[in-house]
């Protein structure tokens, strides 16, 4: 095959198939677009030829179980980053298998890569009365303990992420007692629930500015008498 049938496929799996035909989020696309640049510079590197002059055949399915063991006892990968990994290089196989009939063999080879089964440890929960003890930490007399209390209450009541809350956008309160506010989740979808929380009157309204920046930056709830900093960490 020639040397530019693969970059012109993988131009158009990513580009039209995944953003433009099934419109994936950016944070899948920015996913395996990760493993796909770690496969190549392995294939690369295995090869001793530069990633610019790769071909479609030089991926074969050795060329991905060499990968997998590398990423694994080299890279010390979790079986559930490696089970991701597979999951981006078998997407784009599949893609191929339909476009380029030629090279169907080659792709069936790496569809048939099982993925592996991993230990599932059992998930450890909080008791109420430890709920009960972490939600009485914060001294709700000052503004920072009220933001701290709401935090927790609405983790506690509504299930969600910390990354979520951290990322939501924004709170509509709709009664004294019941509230509702929206998340921005991942991919872009957005949810909204109900909380049960009752929160001091002082923080009846509050809201949060998402950063979308790599460096540390800080957002602020309003607790009634002024903006209290919340600062995070973004990696």
């Amino acid at each position: 095959m020639k040397t530019e049938i693969l970059p012109s496929l993988l131009r158009r799996f990513f580009h039209d198939w995944m953003g433009h035909q099934r419109n994936l989020s950016p944070q899948t696309v920015t996913s395996y677009r990760d493993s796909w640049r770690l496969f190549l510079r392995f294939v690369s590197q295995h090869r001793g030829r530069p990633v610019a002059r790769l071909r479609l055949e030089d991926l074969t399915e050795i060329e991905v179980l060499a990968f997998l063991r590398y990423i694994e006892n080299t890279k010390s990968v979790s079986i559930g980053t490696r089970n991701c990994r597979l999951a981006a290089l078998r997407s784009f196989f599949r893609f191929v298998a339909e476009r380029e009939p030629s090279a169907s063999l080659q792709c069936a080879a790496v569809l048939r890569i099982p993925t592996k089964r991993s230990i599932c440890r059992d998930v450890c929960y909080l008791d109420e009365a430890e709920v009960v003890a972490i939600l009485r930490q914060p001294n709700r007399s000052t503004p920072e303990g009220q933001r701290d209390h709401a935090l927790f209450s609405l983790l506690y009541n509504t299930g969600a992420r910390i990354q979520e809350v951290l990322i939501f956008v924004r709170w509509t309160f709709g009664s004294r007692h019941r509230h509702k506010f929206g998340l921005s989740e991942r991919g872009g979808k957005r949810e909204s629930a109900q909380s049960g929380m009752r929160l001091p009157s002082s923080s009846r309204r509050c809201s949060s500015e998402r950063h979308a920046t790599r460096t540390n930056e800080s957002s602020s709830i309003d607790t009634g008498s002024r903006w209290v900093p919340l600062a995070f960490a973004t990696s």
